[in-house]
């Protein structure tokens, strides 16, 4: 909630400590559970950066994501995102093939650019 306000805000460099903050308590998170939970904060943060456009934040936790479980299907769309917007179109196919991959049972309009 705070980082939503910081970004709708303008607040681009508080934001972004705070990001960086809530990224590590985020993983730092243990066991199964907490573990899980931090993957699903992770992809939180990330939707609420792209879609407020602090691609810069979008980045860095689409990227901890993708060290947190690099076999998440989310992790990739994630970065597909940040790769198509950056305008590195190949990237952002590599990784849309790596969510289909994952999530081979997804709902058609999920998995699609």
């Amino acid at each position: 909630l705070a980082l939503g306000l910081l970004l709708e805000a303008g607040r681009g460099e508080d934001a972004r400590e705070t990001a960086d903050r809530l990224v590590a308590s985020h993983r730092a998170m243990r066991g199964p559970d907490g573990w899980a939970q931090a993957l699903f904060r992770l992809e939180r943060l990330a939707t609420l950066a792209r879609a407020t456009g602090d691609w810069t934040i979008a980045d860095v936790v689409a990227s901890a994501m993708a060290e947190h479980d690099p076999t998440y299907a989310g992790s990739h769309l994630a970065q597909a995102a940040v790769a198509r917007h950056a305008g590195h179109a190949d990237e952002a196919l590599r990784q849309e093939a790596l969510a289909r991959k994952a999530w081979p049972a997804a709902d058609p309009g999920l998995l699609s650019p």
